[in-house]
């Protein structure tokens, strides 16, 4: 993650160039709906 602090607790997804940041305490059911919506359209 770049410019991320140690700890932070957030993560980012990035898929063809595109970053998606999800932060501490992003809704995990959210995250999972985003992953899947991308892997659909692959």
């Amino acid at each position: 993650m770049q410019g991320a602090q140690a700890g932070s607790g957030g993560i980012e997804i990035e898929v063809d160039g595109t970053i998606i940041p999800a932060g501490r305490g992003a809704d995990a059911t959210m995250i999972a709906a985003i992953v899947h919506a991308l892997k659909a359209n692959r």
